[in-house]
């Protein structure tokens, strides 16, 4: 905890060319700074569009008054595609904070899945200082998210990585349930949008999760539309 997500998070966000000042997530230099989940739109290179969920941190021997703090982002971790793991480089403890989040990742049987681990905050140490076997460590980049060092390159590993479960669909959301059409509109790139009779008709790409939890709104999935 206190590695720099939310800053990461924010200067993500920051690079989408449909930034708002209103997105940016609660950033303050203190431990659990961030107790509950943050749900952002990012944008890759190749111009698809992501989601990014900004969590609490994990520590070893959580106090159990905040356990409750932590399920929100234990069901979010179950449900990601891609692992971002940001770890405060110019820590001392940098191998308690690997092996303690890893614990954990453990636990949530989630292991499968493409994991980054992000040395955030480089421009507090030297990379050469960096030098040490850490077997829990598959794919890893150095960054400052302060002064916006190797973000960019960042945003390719996480284009390279992130698990294509998209597919091209047209919904139609009834009208006594508009606030879903604010929500594709703020967290999809939207091809077309109608004004029909049952409802209002959208056509998007979206994510394997969305898909199945929206299920019952769609009418129609292009054949081999999975990207």
């Amino acid at each position: 905890t206190n590695a720099g997500k939310s800053t990461l998070l924010n200067k993500i966000i920051q690079m989408n060319d449909e930034y708002k000042e209103s997105k940016k997530v609660f950033v303050y230099d203190m431990l659990f700074a961030t107790l509950d989940t943050s749900l952002r739109r990012g944008k890759l290179p190749n111009g698809q569009v992501f989601l990014l969920t900004d969590t609490v941190g994990f520590v070893s021997k959580l106090p159990t008054h905040l356990i409750e703090a932590f399920k929100g982002t234990l069901e979010e971790v179950r449900y990601a595609d891609l692992l971002l793991h940001v770890v405060d480089g110019s820590n001392d403890d940098l191998d308690i904070q690997i092996k303690t989040t890893h614990k954990i990742l453990k636990e949530l049987e989630v292991l499968d899945k493409p994991i980054i681990t992000v040395f955030n905050k480089m421009d507090k140490t030297d990379i050469g200082n960096l030098v040490f076997e850490n077997k829990y460590i598959d794919k890893k980049i150095f960054i400052s998210s302060k002064n916006s060092v190797n973000l960019d390159k960042l945003l390719e590993m996480i284009q390279e990585n992130l698990p294509q479960k998209y597919k091209d669909i047209t919904l139609i959301i009834p009208y006594d349930e508009q606030v879903l059409v604010s929500y594709f509109l703020e967290n999809y790139e939207v091809e077309d949008i109608k004004y029909k009779e049952s409802g209002t008709e959208i056509k998007l790409n979206i994510n394997q999760i969305d898909y199945e939890r929206y299920f019952k709104y769609i009418v129609s999935v292009a054949r081999d539309s999975i990207r």
